[in-house]
């Protein structure tokens, strides 16, 4: 889990930018292209479904997991902290199951290629601008 502003999980600081959403589902499908992909889809679905406040419910097939990950991702760009942080916590949870994923150098390009306006230095997810909160970015 990333740490940043607690507030921003409950009053979204704003969307992350379309062009995140689309690099961040490209990389996933090369992770899910290294095993059993319906696996490996229902396990992202569980880390944006809870980004988007909701839970995860299993697909029949492939292609349901994917098209339910899609709108779990839709929903969750709405707030840029937890829709970084549910990529990056997915990743690194399936990385201790000897999974190849994306560094964090990677995803930082992605954020600053896309103009997210974050970068991802863990722990910290690190906010360039002050969001309506007013407050620090990493508290």
């Amino acid at each position: 889990m990333l740490k940043f502003n607690g507030a921003w999980r409950f009053d979204s600081p704003g969307a992350v930018p379309g062009g995140v959403v689309r690099e961040f589902a490209a990389l996933l499908g090369k992770i899910a292209a290294q095993g059993n992909q319906k696996g490996v889809l229902e396990h992202f679905k569980r880390y944006f479904a809870g980004a988007a406040g909701t839970t995860a419910s299993y697909s029949s097939n492939t292609s349901w997991a994917e098209a339910d990950l899609d709108d779990y991702m839709n929903q969750a760009a709405h707030n840029a902290p937890l829709f970084i942080e549910a990529f990056y916590d997915a990743c690194e949870a399936l990385k201790a199951r000897d999974f190849a994923v994306p560094d964090v150098a990677r995803m930082n390009r992605v954020l600053f290629d896309c103009k997210a306006g974050y970068e991802i230095r863990p722990p910290d997810l690190i906010s360039g601008a002050d969001h309506r909160s007013g407050a620090p970015a990493v508290t």
